[in-house]
């Protein structure tokens, strides 16, 4: 229950520690893959597990996905394979393009006095941004980088510090 939050039965610790094991394995081949790969790492979208559904590990490109996520599947040695899948939909934005938009809504004095948290969502292919000023929000992100842009805005109270 300390590891976990709360109690678990042997057979999900083992089932839990497995998926651990997984996920670590799947990041360190991933991570020496990408790079040695000039077209999927131009195209990487992210990656995202699923531990409540499956433990699955979902990757995403925006180009060729399913074939991406083929080779991929082929050169690394992984210990579940079969655990390893492409998004559900083709995400139009990749990785890189996210987090610089990120930065740049953080950046802008403008921009983050409005908004109380901004990050990446992989599973979304989006930027979320939190705020108590939705409205207006939306009205200023739409006009600067217009209504198609991948941001989703959210009623979000700053956090307290204590």
């Amino acid at each position: 229950a300390s590891v976990w939050g709360a109690p678990l039965r042997k057979a999900d610790l083992k089932l839990m520690g497995f998926r651990q094991k997984v996920l670590r394995q799947w990041n360190e081949e991933f991570e020496a893959w990408l790079p040695r790969h000039p077209a999927a790492e131009a195209t990487y979208a992210g990656y995202y597990c699923n531990p409540e559904h499956g433990g699955w590990i979902f990757v995403g490109f925006t180009a060729e996905q399913s074939a991406r996520v083929a080779e991929m599947k082929g050169d690394l040695k992984l210990i579940a394979p079969g655990l390893v899948r492409a998004f559900a939909f083709q995400p139009a934005y990749t990785e890189r393009e996210l987090w610089s938009l990120t930065e740049t809504l953080t950046e802008e004095e403008s921009l983050w006095k409005l908004m109380n948290s901004a990050g990446v969502e992989t599973e979304l292919n989006e930027v979320t941004v939190t705020t108590t000023k939705v409205a207006k929000l939306r009205a200023v992100l739409a006009e600067r980088f217009g209504p198609e842009a991948p941001i989703k805005v959210e009623f979000g109270r700053p956090a307290q510090l204590l």
